[in-house]
């Protein structure tokens, strides 16, 4: 911090940023959650400072940890060009911006991390093709599995989501537990945190999509299939392939993804940029059963090659519940 005031002296404010810890005008890098312990919140300047590294188990069961993604003071672009994915109407390109930073989860929350305030709805179950497979014979692995088969209304209670989660709902909870005020993304912050300032479909420079996203073409290359643990496509433990440059894993494959906001076909295309976009209206959703559409996003274990990526996206309603939707926990990042 001290060095910083150094620097700003002899480069002038507006060109250095302060991203030290102990700068009380600029949120820390990282914030890591206890979900076993009230309000018990510690930041890190690092993933390097962070005990035991961000792999150990500690952190995708009874910690949550949150990379703080740097969206303030630029211009991201949402959306796909037409073509990159199949001839679909959601495909279309936004810029949006954003007033402030936020956190996302490093991690898409997992059975463990959820179990501290709900039952655990991941199955040991699926029927596939017509027929039951116990997915999840290796019954240690539901803790560090992204949780799955989450109704937007258990995750978040109500069907409003200009309203805080409800109190008694999985994220309500969460709130209660940490004193931080926890939510869903919406589609937009979810995209500008995958994307990690890339364009295109893969988000890690260099990468193969087998080298990021658990999808149905790489299922049988976690080593635990290997070694007989699974006997079939399933969820896998998070946090074993590539991050992202803001340090987010699995953003692509393992599960979809809620967003809090509402869906329909195609991007807000808006003339020039949209700031803090809310996106559409309620009234504008796309319906299921009769109800309006959230967004899901970054595809599941189950999607192929071209449903994996930065802009893929579908919809579904609050009851709406499958084995391969979940999400990911994002929170304001307050100075």
């Amino acid at each position: 911090f001290e060095k910083g005031l150094e620097l700003k002296k002899q480069f002038g404010a507006d060109a250095v940023f302060d991203f030290s810890l102990g700068n009380p005008d600029v949120p820390p890098p990282y914030m890591v959650a206890n979900l076993a312990k009230q309000g018990d919140v510690r930041y890190y300047a690092s993933a390097a400072d962070i005990p035991f590294g961000v792999g150990d188990r500690l952190y995708k069961t009874q910690r949550m940890v949150f990379a703080k993604i740097p969206a303030s003071g630029r211009n991201w672009v949402c959306g796909s060009a037409y073509g990159e994915y199949s001839t679909e109407k959601r495909e279309s390109l936004n810029t949006v911006t954003f007033a402030e930073d936020y956190y996302m989860a490093i991690y898409e929350c997992t059975g463990g991390q959820y179990s501290h305030f709900k039952a655990n709805p991941t199955p040991a179950t699926a029927v596939v093709d017509g027929k039951t497979l116990n997915v999840h014979p290796y019954r240690d692995d539901l803790d560090v599995v992204p949780v799955s088969l989450c109704k937007m209304a258990d995750v978040r209670g109500g069907d409003n989501f200009a309203a805080a989660p409800t109190d008694s709902s999985a994220i309500g909870l969460m709130r209660t537990r940490t004193g931080l005020a926890l939510d869903l993304p919406t589609h937009n912050e979810w995209e500008v945190a995958a994307r990690a300032g890339l364009s295109g479909r893969i988000n890690v420079v260099g990468a193969t999509m087998d080298e990021i996203a658990w999808t149905n073409g790489n299922w049988q290359k976690d080593p635990k299939y290997a070694a007989g643990l699974y006997t079939a496509n399933q969820t896998h433990e998070v946090g074993l392939l590539k991050p992202n440059a803001f340090g987010l894993y699995d953003t692509f494959g393992n599960v979809n993804e809620w967003a809090v906001d509402w869906f329909k076909p195609g991007y807000d295309t808006s003339e020039g940029v949209e700031e803090n976009p809310k996106g559409i209206a309620q009234a504008d959703a796309e319906l299921d059963s009769g109800l309006p559409k959230h967004p899901y996003r970054g595809a599941g274990y189950s999607s192929t090659y071209s449903q994996s990526g930065s802009a893929y996206r579908g919809g579904y309603n609050n009851t709406r519940a499958y084995a391969v939707l979940g999400g990911r926990v994002w929170a304001p990042a307050d100075k």
